[in-house]
């Protein structure tokens, strides 16, 4: 009830259109694979990463955590990717006990719209990580959305 509130009356600069959701999602995808792949180094594990079927699954939660990215922080949050990137990894680590920030969202969050997709990431959200890999996550997500075309001027149209 805290949330839709605060959402209701916290504007959005834009409505994300599908194009910025599908690389919010691929985004999410992305930043969760490179966590997987930092993962040794993260926990001070010798060794090689393994990707496996929990990697595939930790990367369709990405997913769902870069839709909530594309469509509720980016447009909403001021500032840098990278103080962005870190609120959403920090809030997502807090968020984990109700369930995340996509539960915490409520009919907020892309996957409460479409119910065919809540089934399907509401399963893979299980995943517990460090909180320094929450915020790795959050980081890598907000660079990798922001990346193709920056709305800050840092990047150049030509690139």
């Amino acid at each position: 009830m805290v949330a839709d509130r605060v959402l209701q009356n916290w504007k959005q600069r834009t409505e994300p259109d599908f194009k910025q959701l599908l690389r919010a999602a691929v985004s999410g995808a992305t930043a969760a694979l490179i966590v997987d792949l930092l993962k040794p180094i993260v926990q001070g594990e010798p060794g090689v990463p393994v990707l496996d079927l929990e990697t595939a699954d930790r990367m369709i939660a990405g997913a769902g955590q870069g839709l909530v990215y594309g469509s509720v922080v980016e447009p909403r949050v001021p500032g840098p990717p990278i103080t962005k990137g870190f609120l959403f990894g920090a809030a997502e680590y807090l968020a984990k006990p109700l369930g995340g920030v996509s539960e915490f969202l409520g009919q907020h969050a892309p996957q409460s719209r479409l119910p065919i997709l809540s089934q399907v990431l509401q399963k893979r959200e299980d995943h517990e990580r460090l909180w320094l890999e929450h915020v790795a996550f959050g980081v890598a997500l907000a660079l990798i959305y922001q990346s193709k075309d920056s709305k800050s001027g840092i990047l150049s149209e030509g690139r």
